[in-house]
């Protein structure tokens, strides 16, 4: 499934002028929504939407058939909608062409300017909340990706031996031991050394096929299981973002949303550490000249590079222009054929030039009487 990547953002945050559409809608791995193509309904849905959208703008009919048809031919590819994840993001100009797989839901809707709308997608470059969940047992092994929602198994490109026999051989004697069921494994020697060297073998085997199925990415990784097993994990990981501190236990027993609250648990504090530290700064800096809730101020700092922090609420729309020629902001009530979210253009500045971007609702921002809270560099 493709993620988003830095490269990439910054391609669609670059790409302007003409039209460009961007489509957001939530999406289903498995179950009545799959076998009820509710997916690919909703996109139809939303493609009818931005139809009747081009249309009553003057676009002609031809113009607009041609332009919705990369459109038309996903929503006829029975292999893409039989893999999706909890959203789906979709980028469309009439030289670009973008789909993206989402790891949480999002509503259905669409966005059609001369830029793409990207602030949903920034929680995905901050690190928000994202991490992955390995849960280490001999008889039962699974991979998941999680957030401040839940956790959720993640495809790989091979799948996981689950089971220690699948990569060491069924030549075992099993015996039960007093961890909750957990079963002990002998092979081709019976003592201490032989055990131990097995369950080697079947991590390195595990670690290779976790690290090919999280090339690039960066969240950090956290390991459940009984102590000697996460110690032997260690000795073999390859994974560079593991997490220091694990979930100690068996998890072959532990209900999927005990083990997300054990996981989110052991995160939270250090998912929001950065973010505290920059409102201290906000609330020290207040009057001085290097914060700002002024969004005519902001813009032409962000596009300058002086924003170091960005805290925007996630439902606001600031409609506007920029005329980067004089530098003046113009403030418009609603949306129209020649203005844009000054919100989202501000967010895709600041992360272009290395600051930090953090979504939130309007009444937790430092200063709530704004949509758009600013830290600036000098």
């Amino acid at each position: 499934m493709k993620r988003l990547t830095k490269e990439q953002f910054a391609a669609l945050a670059n790409r302007d002028g003409g039209r460009c559409v961007s489509l957001y809608m939530p999406a289903h791995r498995a179950g009545q929504e799959v076998l009820n193509q509710k997916d690919r309904l909703n996109l139809k849905n939303l493609m009818k939407q931005i139809t009747s959208d081009l249309d009553e703008r003057g676009f002609d009919r031809r113009s607009i058939d041609t332009f919705m048809q990369p459109l038309v031919d996903l929503s006829k590819d029975v292999e893409f909608w039989r893999e999706q994840s909890e959203g789906l993001a979709i980028f469309m100009s009439r030289e670009y062409f973008l789909t993206l797989h989402l790891p949480f839901a999002v509503q259905p809707f669409y966005f059609l300017s001369t830029e793409f709308y990207l602030k949903p997608l920034i929680p995905l470059l901050m690190g928000d909340g994202r991490f992955f969940l390995l849960t280490l047992n001999l008889e039962d092994l699974h991979l998941y990706e999680g957030d401040r929602e839940g956790l959720r198994n993640l495809p790989t490109p091979q799948p996981l031996p689950r089971r220690m026999e699948e990569v060491v051989g069924s030549d075992v004697e099993e015996t039960t031991s007093g961890h909750h069921g957990q079963s002990i494994h002998h092979g081709q020697g019976e003592g201490v050394d032989d055990r131990k060297e097995e369950i080697l073998t079947y991590f390195r085997e595990v670690d290779h096929r976790v690290v090919e199925a999280l090339e690039g990415e960066q969240a950090p990784l956290v390991l459940a299981g009984l102590d000697h097993l996460v110690a032997l994990y260690r000795q073999v990981n390859h994974y560079t973002h593991l997490y220091s501190e694990s979930i100690s236990g068996n998890p072959q027993y532990e209900p999927r949303p005990d083990l997300h609250k054990k996981a989110w648990d052991l995160l939270a504090f250090t998912f929001d550490q950065a973010r505290r530290e920059k409102v201290e700064q906000m609330k020290q800096w207040q009057g001085t000249g290097r914060t700002s809730t002024s969004i005519i101020e902001i813009v032409p700092a962000a596009l300058g590079g002086r924003v170091d922090t960005l805290f925007l609420d996630r439902s606001s729309m600031i409609w506007g222009t920029y005329d980067p020629k004089d530098a003046v902001v113009r403030l418009q009530e609603e949306q129209n054929l020649s203005n844009t979210d000054l919100g989202n253009l501000v967010a895709n500045e600041v992360l272009l030039h290395g600051g930090q971007v953090y979504i939130t609702d309007q009444d937790a921002l430092v200063q709530p009487d704004s949509p758009v809270n600013a830290l600036f560099r000098y």
